[in-house]
């Protein structure tokens, strides 16, 4: 790794990057918010951006192309963000039963959890009277597949298509939120 930039030079290149901020911050603010959807992550990912951009500034790296790499890394830093969004999003949806619990018994006052929860509880009651049922029957009371066929007079391969499809539908309709 270079070494920082003597003391001199950061005068130099703190004016280079206010210039740089001043220049792009909006669009760059504008290709995030576009891609995250929500104003305050935005702000963050924004703040991530030009600290990266400082970095490489300071260590006396050139950038060639600023505007090029001020999107790049701000659609990487955005996309990383939102697979993890999706990932603990899916995490969720799939442990539903044990998070419901979970704020039942101990009160926990997450607003981004309680949200999410909120967002599948929506999610679920858009589902067609069958699928809703079978979800709440798995998900919520916890019975397996064979047990739900059973009472439902079906096959275990119905329901667990019900499931498959319910899933899906739950897991979509909260990653558009």
């Amino acid at each position: 790794m270079k070494d920082l930039l003597p003391e001199t030079e950061i005068q130099t290149t703190a004016k280079e990057f206010e210039l740089v901020y001043q220049d792009h911050h909006r669009m760059v603010y504008a290709n995030i918010r576009q891609i995250v959807g929500d104003t305050v992550l935005a702000q963050d990912i924004l703040q991530d951006v030009f600290a990266a951009c400082w970095e490489q500034l300071t260590l006396n790296r050139k950038i060639n192309c600023i505007v090029s790499w001020l999107y790049a890394v701000s659609y990487n830093m955005s996309v990383q963000i939102m697979k993890k969004r999706a990932a603990d999003t899916i995490i969720l949806v799939d442990n539903y039963r044990n998070y419901e619990n979970q704020f039942a018994e101990s009160k926990v006052d997450n607003d981004l959890q309680l949200k999410r929860l909120h967002q599948i509880n929506e999610a679920v009651e858009r589902l067609s009277p069958r699928r809703k049922q079978v979800f709440r029957l798995n998900k919520v009371d916890g019975k397996p597949v064979e047990i739900i066929a059973r009472e439902l007079n079906t096959t275990s391969s119905t329901i667990k298509e019900y499931l498959k499809q319910s899933m899906r539908m739950v897991r979509e309709q909260v990653l558009h939120w």
